[in-house]
This record gives C-alpha cells, structure tokens and sequence, in this order.
C-alpha cells in the first residue's frame, strides 16, 4: 500500500510541474492572484450584492434561509462574472510570456512553481494520511509507514505536520 502511496504522490508533482511548465510562471501566478483576489472580493462585495438578489428574485417574506441563499447566489455571481474577466486578462496578459526569450524563462520558472505547488499539496496529502492513526487506522498508518522507508521519511519530515502538530490536541 506504502508503495501506490509513493506512486500516486509521485504522479502528482509530474503532474503539477508539467501543468506549471506548460502554462509558464507569468500565467500560473496570474491564475493564483485571480482566484485569491475573486474570493477576497465576493467575500467583501457579497452583503451588499445579497440586497439587490432579494429584491429581484425573492418574493416570499425573508427569514434566515432566504437571506443565506440570497447570500450564495450573490457570491457565485460575484465569482462567475469575476473569474470570466478575469480570464480574459490573464489570457492577453500571458501572451507576452511567449515572447522568444522571455519565454524560455517563463515556461522554466512555471515549471518550478509547478514542482513547489505539488510538494505543498503532497504535504497536505501526507497530513491528511498522517491524521488516520488518529482517527481509527492506526494499524494500517503504521503498515503503511513499515513498507516504505521513503514515505515515512516524508511523513516524518512534513512541514505541514511539523507546523501543525502543537496546535492538534493528540
């Protein structure tokens, strides 16, 4: 089991340079800004947009459910229009990341995004797996831990579980 653990963690730092190789650092860290600056400007915009879903779909009286749902559909609103300016931009501004010598670097430096994105997620991924002892499989976390010195060796050196586990009550 240790070892399609392995395999899987693996495939997915492939997976997350190539992903980052070929969409280039420029377009990568336009992606990250778009959706960290969507979700921080629905989170603010979203009160105030509920006001204006209220009065245009919702005819019954307003109680607490309809206020929550007033509130959803003005986030995924606010995201949707958001993200789809946003992609239009990230499209006309990561086309000078193909220019012929920027785009050397911009491919090769996406990649190492690429590489680090998928050693965050591995890390949360081994966190997530980390957690099982506690909840149940200690047995199988620590079979898992006995077949491969590597995945244990990543389990024990985990920044996320090294952060985390002052914080965790066990």
């Amino acid at each position: 089991m240790g070892q399609i653990i392995l395999i899987v963690l693996l495939l997915i730092l492939i997976f997350d340079t190539i992903r980052g190789f070929k969409r280039g650092f420029l377009k990568s860290l336009l992606l990250l800004a778009t959706w960290l600056l969507t979700f921080a400007i629905a989170y603010s915009a979203a009160d105030t947009v509920k006001q204006y879903v209220i009065q245009m779909f919702m005819k019954s009286e307003q109680n607490i459910l309809t206020d929550q749902l007033a509130y959803f559909i003005a986030f995924a609103l606010i995201v949707l229009v958001l993200k789809a300016v946003f992609s239009i931009l990230v499209g006309v501004i990561s086309k000078f990341g193909d220019l012929p010598v920027i785009g050397w670097f911009n491919h090769f430096f996406g990649g190492v995004l690429g590489f680090v994105k998928g050693i965050i997620v591995i890390s949360f991924l081994l966190f997530a797996i980390y957690l099982c002892q506690y909840i149940g499989f200690k047995q199988e976390y620590n079979e898992i831990m006995q077949t491969s010195s590597l995945l244990r060796f990543m389990a024990e050196n985990n920044p996320v579980i090294t952060m985390l586990k002052g914080a965790m009550p066990f």
